[in-house]
């Protein structure tokens, strides 16, 4: 069993049309979020939304994985 590490951030900005964004972390860059990696039903996210995620190193940058909202 392998442990992923969470984060916490912020959505910056979120287009549901497009269905990608960008989530502020506490610390370090700006990770991209596809709307396939967000755990809710409507897989939107509106900016200021609290998340917790994983991140998984891409070719292009990090990426956001298995986001949820948090309070």
């Amino acid at each position: 069993m392998s442990f992923k590490e969470s984060f916490f951030g912020v959505v910056r900005t979120f287009d549901s049309i497009k269905g990608f964004g960008f989530i502020r972390r506490e610390s370090g860059k700006d990770v991209f979020v596809f709307y396939d990696d967000i755990l809710t039903r409507d897989r939107v996210l509106v900016e200021g939304d609290k998340v917790e995620f994983e991140i998984e190193n891409m070719p292009k940058g990090p990426r956001a994985r298995k986001v949820i909202k948090i309070s």
